[in-house]
């Protein structure tokens, strides 16, 4: 029996199982989520291919049965082994969006912190405020 007939039998196997029991196919998630976590000590050909399988398959499937988190997970770490360099580009990114919203944030926090400058809040929140309506109003 050839290596994709004998994953197209487990997966008949869990489908007709998770039919009779929904815990089977929750188990089955999980175990594909810790395997993917763990994947760094396999060969790289093993990685991709337990990837590839793990997007295909088990993401979608988690999504269907409303696991959303678990479907994101799988999804990212497929995408991880799948694509390294655009996922270290993805990560660079965000890092550098996460560093520019927080010096946004820290802007507008200073002066609206703490109870005797909450009138320089208001203010500020009122400037900002018509600004915005001024600009969508044209």
């Amino acid at each position: 029996m050839s290596k994709t007939a004998q994953q197209a039998e487990t997966i008949r196997k869990m489908l007709f199982a998770m039919v009779k029991d929904i815990r089977v196919i929750m188990i089955k998630l999980a175990d594909k989520l810790h395997n993917m976590r763990t994947l760094e000590y396999l060969e790289e050909a093993s990685r991709k291919r337990i990837a590839t399988e793990c997007l295909e398959i088990y993401a979608p499937l988690a999504g269907r049965l409303g696991m959303s988190r678990m479907k994101d997970e799988l999804e990212d770490l497929s995408f991880r082994i799948l694509n390294p360099r655009a996922w270290e580009q993805i990560e660079r990114f965000v890092a550098e969006a996460s560093r520019t919203a927080a010096s946004s944030w820290g802007s507008w926090r200073s002066p609206c912190a703490g109870r005797p400058k909450r009138r320089a809040c208001r203010s500020r929140w009122r400037a900002a405020s018509s600004t915005s309506t001024r600009s969508t109003a044209r």
